[in-house]
């Protein structure tokens, strides 16, 4: 089911993307695109006119069941880190303080992302020679492989070649630190003799949490009893997520805010309507190659935390110490950079397109979108927190993400099916009314659509950059692995149903943009989206950025879910304390990794 997963999801998606594109260019000129704040509702307010407000709508519960997939995946990322026990004991947290400059922060995750990316698919190309004889319903070809790497290290060079900024070396500045923890923490971590209950003895040098995973109840008053042995009854993760959780995983993770934000950015890289178009579908491309790859070493190494595991144990096969350290490393990254500037990224988008469905022409200025998208994720942790005391006394807030992601593996699935399908239906509607404007002859703005196009090769890594960014979430399914029922199967089967429908609702959703919009419109537009939604549906505007945001939330979840993963499997490795490879004994989710990345979020 892994692999089955990637190859359906992934190419739908890329399709899903690039004619959602197509859509928005026959509405918005590449002007009108690239000043849109909104791409979405400047489609919408040329193409729906008094109906935007449906749009509003669909947009934000499409980025909520963003949100709540993204969530899904990444708490299994944090307990996948936890379980390796890379930082040391007693490491509090960081406080990741993001500012209102949604580019800026893409930038940052991308940058990191693909340092990893590249590493990970490395790693698989060692597990090509170290593990011939595993069993592979999938085989990626060396040559695909090698060209991933290639195009990994071109993502990273190419933009501090183009584009030098400081984030780029704040990145590497945080990433490097993390080996000031690794060498005394880890390298040289005491051999301390614990003597368990049953007289057994554990090195302090190897978590045991990879052979003990212990539970809530456990923890609170048996943390120092450790044993070498697993109990009859020790509570693990149960394989709950069949096909079509893998495809809705897939899916909600990806469509969230990128396909409202990035339409600008790629423009504005690309300087041309038709080069934006081919960004939207090489990006889908590369997507479905890379989930691929990954579903490849997913079956071979079937654990959840995705790059934790894969790195530990696909570099590690090769030199144990290199794959050690670089697994850290990551976990170290996702925990202080990626995930952080992932949710913050999410939150600003949900600020910025609600507030403009509830204020309507005026506008929400960058102060207030900043303050109440620390305000929204206050919210979250206020409910979190008396979900993490008083778990059972809280089930009314249970539609809360967080809550969802703590309580209940199923809950949380469910909720990011439901996120999915207003998603899916947020998308078509801008789709839809992209298609009668192009049957309408509203074609001005995909005429002559390489007129401008841009000659640096280096210029197009940051149009990438944000193409892909909209992709993200590509590798999500992998961090929940150990929860998916047969994932040889359902891993590369949902990559490849979910995709290729993202590609095409995509591009699609970029040409019925620029039915509405032109270049100048949609490069002058703050939230794309908005400006689409205000010529398309006009008196309906409203509804757009308020789906919008839904959407975006519901992206947030998603990765909260994955993210709480792989803490759980670093902790378990030894890279993260023990905590968080604590599992909740009843509802059997790994709430410690939640609540981390909340944490760090705000």
């Amino acid at each position: 089911n892994l692999w089955l997963s990637i190859v359906l999801a992934l190419p739908a998606l890329t399709i899903i993307y690039v004619f959602t594109n197509i859509s928005y260019f026959t509405v918005l000129s590449k002007h009108e695109l690239l000043v849109s704040d909104a791409v979405a509702l400047s489609w919408g307010d040329v193409v729906l006119k008094g109906g935007v407000s449906v749009l509003v709508i669909l947009i934000s519960i499409s980025a909520l069941g963003s949100a709540n997939g993204t969530l899904f995946a990444a708490s299994r990322n944090c307990m996948v880190g936890a379980q390796y026990g890379y930082l040391p004991e007693g490491f509090i947290a960081i406080i990741f303080s993001f500012v209102n400059d949604i580019e800026w922060l893409i930038d940052l995750f991308s940058f990191a992302a693909w340092i990893f990316y590249g590493l990970t698919f490395f790693a698989t190309l060692c597990c090509k020679s170290t593990k011939k004889d595993v069993e592979r319903v999938l085989s990626v070809p060396v040559p695909l492989i090698v060209f991933m790497i290639i195009v990994s290290t071109y993502l990273v060079i190419a933009p501090v070649i183009k584009e030098p900024q400081y984030s780029y070396l704040l990145v590497a500045a945080v990433i490097l630190f993390g080996l000031v923890f690794y060498y005394p923490f880890v390298y040289l971590k005491k051999e301390l003799k614990i003597t368990t209950s049953n007289g057994s003895v554990h090195r302090h040098g190897q978590s045991v949490a990879i052979e003990n995973r212990c539970t809530s109840t456990k923890f609170n008053s048996q943390l120092a009893l450790l044993t070498a042995e697993s109990p009859k009854d020790e509570v693990v993760l149960k394989r709950r997520l069949g096909l079509f959780s893998g495809v809705c995983i897939v899916i909600g993770t990806i469509i969230g805010s990128g396909i409202f934000i990035s339409p600008k950015s790629i423009l504005e890289e690309t300087k041309s309507v038709g080069l934006c178009l081919i960004i939207w579908t090489i990006c889908g491309l590369i997507s479905i190659l890379g989930a691929l790859c990954y579903a490849e070493i997913g079956a071979v190494i079937p654990r959840n935390g995705a790059e934790v595991a894969y790195l530990k144990e696909g570099i590690g096969s090769v030199h144990g110490r290199t794959g050690d350290i670089l697994a850290y490393l990551f976990i170290w990254t996702s925990t202080l950079i990626t995930t952080p500037s992932t949710i913050a990224v999410i939150s600003l988008t949900f600020s910025r397109y609600f507030l403009s469905g509830v204020m309507g022409d005026c506008g929400p200025s960058k102060e207030l979108v900043t303050i109440f998208a620390i305000f929204t994720i206050r919210i979250l942790l206020f409910f979190l927190s008396r979900s993490v005391y008083y778990l059972y006394l809280c089930r009314p807030f249970k539609v809360m993400l967080i809550n969802v992601n703590a309580i209940s593996v199923s809950a949380a699935n469910r909720l990011n099916i439901i996120f999915v399908i207003c998603k899916v239906l947020t998308i078509m509607t801008v789709i839809i009314v992209g298609l009668v404007r192009i049957g309408q002859g509203h074609t001005l703005n995909l005429k002559h659509s390489f007129h401008g196009t841009t000659t640096k090769p280096f210029g197009v890594a940051l149009a990438f950059y944000k193409g892909l960014f909209a992709y993200g979430g590509w590798n999500n399914l992998n961090s929940v692995t150990e929860e998916l029922k047969n994932p040889k199967r359902n891993l590369w089967l949902s990559v490849v149903l979910g995709l290729p429908s993202v590609i095409v609702l995509y591009v699609l959703t970029n040409i019925s943009y620029f039915t509405v919009m032109n270049k100048v419109e949609l490069l002058s537009s703050d939230a794309v989206a908005v400006t689409w939604a205000q010529v398309a549906l006009g008196p309906a505007v409203r509804a757009l950025p308020i789906l919008i945001s839904i959407s975006a939330l519901g992206s947030a979840s998603a990765i909260l879910f994955g993210g709480a993963r792989c803490c759980m499997v670093g902790a378990q490795y030894g890279y993260l304390p023990e905590l968080f490879a604590c599992i909740q004994s009843q509802r059997l989710t790994p709430l410690p990794g939640v609540v981390l990345l909340v944490v760090l979020s705000i």
